[in-house]
Protein backbone atom coordinates (compact mmCIF):
# COMPACT_ATOMS: atom_id res chain seq x y z
CA UNK A 1 0.00 0.00 0.00
CA UNK A 2 1.39 3.57 -0.90
CA UNK A 3 1.12 6.15 1.44
CA UNK A 4 0.52 9.70 0.28
CA UNK A 5 1.76 13.42 1.71
CA UNK A 6 0.41 16.29 1.17
CA UNK A 7 2.33 19.17 0.72
CA UNK A 8 1.28 22.57 2.23
CA UNK A 9 2.47 25.47 0.02
CA UNK A 10 2.17 28.80 1.47
CA UNK A 11 1.95 31.80 -1.02
CA UNK A 12 2.91 35.23 1.04
CA UNK A 13 1.61 38.13 -0.61
CA UNK A 14 4.30 40.95 -1.57
CA UNK A 15 3.94 44.29 0.98
CA UNK A 16 3.46 47.42 -0.72
CA UNK A 17 5.51 50.02 -0.68
CA UNK A 18 4.57 53.69 0.49
CA UNK A 19 7.14 55.60 -1.75
CA UNK A 20 7.05 60.02 -0.86
CA UNK A 21 6.82 61.92 -3.65
CA UNK A 22 6.05 65.59 -4.43
CA UNK A 23 2.78 64.89 -5.37
CA UNK A 24 2.40 62.87 -2.10
CA UNK A 25 2.42 59.75 -0.84
CA UNK A 26 1.46 56.81 -3.28
CA UNK A 27 1.46 53.12 -2.29
CA UNK A 28 3.03 50.34 -4.51
CA UNK A 29 1.47 47.45 -4.62
CA UNK A 30 2.34 43.84 -6.30
CA UNK A 31 0.38 43.62 -9.57
CA UNK A 32 -2.68 40.91 -9.78
CA UNK A 33 -2.17 37.72 -12.34
CA UNK A 34 -3.90 39.44 -15.22
CA UNK A 35 -1.96 42.68 -14.98
CA UNK A 36 1.46 40.56 -14.64
CA UNK A 37 0.39 38.22 -17.25
CA UNK A 38 -0.32 41.57 -19.74
CA UNK A 39 3.12 43.32 -18.86
CA UNK A 40 5.03 40.18 -19.44
CA UNK A 41 3.80 39.90 -22.95
CA UNK A 42 4.48 43.35 -23.78
CA UNK A 43 7.86 43.22 -22.17
CA UNK A 44 8.75 40.12 -24.04
CA UNK A 45 7.45 41.38 -27.41
CA UNK A 46 9.68 44.65 -27.05
CA UNK A 47 12.49 42.73 -25.77
CA UNK A 48 12.57 39.77 -28.56
CA UNK A 49 12.63 43.25 -31.09
CA UNK A 50 16.17 43.96 -29.89
CA UNK A 51 17.28 40.84 -28.41
CA UNK A 52 19.24 38.94 -30.90
CA UNK A 53 21.42 35.14 -31.16
CA UNK A 54 24.75 36.06 -30.62
CA UNK A 55 27.84 33.22 -31.12
CA UNK A 56 27.96 32.68 -26.81
CA UNK A 57 23.90 33.47 -25.94
CA UNK A 58 21.55 36.21 -26.48
CA UNK A 59 22.90 39.69 -26.95
CA UNK A 60 21.32 43.12 -26.85
CA UNK A 61 21.16 45.28 -30.90
CA UNK A 62 23.13 48.64 -29.49
CA UNK A 63 21.82 50.06 -32.87
CA UNK A 64 18.36 49.92 -31.44
CA UNK A 65 19.08 51.56 -28.16
CA UNK A 66 16.94 54.18 -29.45
CA UNK A 67 14.19 52.28 -30.07
CA UNK A 68 14.34 50.23 -26.83
CA UNK A 69 14.39 53.79 -24.99
CA UNK A 70 11.25 55.09 -26.59
CA UNK A 71 9.76 52.04 -26.45
CA UNK A 72 10.39 51.43 -23.03
CA UNK A 73 8.10 54.57 -21.85
CA UNK A 74 5.29 53.22 -22.50
CA UNK A 75 6.13 50.10 -20.52
CA UNK A 76 7.40 52.26 -17.44
CA UNK A 77 4.03 53.89 -17.56
CA UNK A 78 2.41 50.66 -17.35
CA UNK A 79 4.24 49.36 -14.68
CA UNK A 80 3.63 52.35 -12.99
CA UNK A 81 0.15 52.73 -13.55
CA UNK A 82 -1.01 49.10 -12.95
CA UNK A 83 1.49 49.21 -9.25
CA UNK A 84 0.01 52.35 -7.72
CA UNK A 85 -3.30 51.70 -9.24
CA UNK A 86 -3.10 55.48 -10.45
CA UNK A 87 -5.45 56.79 -13.55
CA UNK A 88 -3.56 57.18 -16.46
CA UNK A 89 -3.48 61.27 -16.28
CA UNK A 90 -1.72 61.24 -12.83
CA UNK A 91 1.13 58.71 -13.97
CA UNK A 92 1.29 61.18 -16.64
CA UNK A 93 1.83 64.23 -14.65
CA UNK A 94 4.54 62.34 -12.27
CA UNK A 95 7.90 64.21 -12.42
CA UNK A 96 10.58 61.87 -14.22
CA UNK A 97 12.25 61.49 -10.53
CA UNK A 98 8.92 60.21 -9.08
CA UNK A 99 8.30 57.99 -11.87
CA UNK A 100 11.26 56.84 -12.43
CA UNK A 101 11.40 55.88 -7.97
CA UNK A 102 7.82 54.66 -8.19
CA UNK A 103 8.88 52.10 -10.97
CA UNK A 104 12.13 50.87 -9.34
CA UNK A 105 9.64 50.04 -5.94
CA UNK A 106 7.49 48.65 -8.39
CA UNK A 107 10.07 46.28 -10.01
CA UNK A 108 11.20 45.45 -6.25
CA UNK A 109 7.54 44.49 -5.40
CA UNK A 110 6.90 42.36 -8.80
CA UNK A 111 10.02 40.87 -10.01
CA UNK A 112 11.09 39.12 -7.20
CA UNK A 113 13.76 36.24 -7.27
CA UNK A 114 10.77 34.44 -5.71
CA UNK A 115 8.58 34.93 -8.76
CA UNK A 116 11.26 33.79 -11.55
CA UNK A 117 12.13 30.98 -9.58
CA UNK A 118 8.14 29.96 -9.94
CA UNK A 119 8.05 31.13 -13.66
CA UNK A 120 11.31 29.15 -14.28
CA UNK A 121 9.77 25.95 -12.44
CA UNK A 122 7.01 26.47 -14.15
CA UNK A 123 8.45 26.36 -17.29
CA UNK A 124 10.42 23.43 -16.95
CA UNK A 125 7.04 21.62 -15.93
CA UNK A 126 5.55 22.50 -19.11
CA UNK A 127 8.87 21.60 -21.12
CA UNK A 128 8.35 18.14 -19.45
CA UNK A 129 4.84 17.66 -19.85
CA UNK A 130 5.15 18.86 -23.84
CA UNK A 131 8.46 16.55 -24.34
CA UNK A 132 6.73 13.08 -26.56
CA UNK A 133 6.90 9.68 -24.07
CA UNK A 134 7.66 11.67 -20.91
CA UNK A 135 5.22 11.81 -17.99
CA UNK A 136 4.54 15.13 -15.48
CA UNK A 137 4.41 12.91 -12.25
CA UNK A 138 7.36 13.73 -9.99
Amino acid sequence: MSSKTTEILEILAAEPRIVKTPQGDITVHELTWVEMLGFVEKLSASASQFIEQGENGLVLNLGKLADIVSKSGELISDLVRMSTRLHHDKVAALSPRAALALANVALEVNATPELFAAGNAVAARFAQVLRPGTSSAA
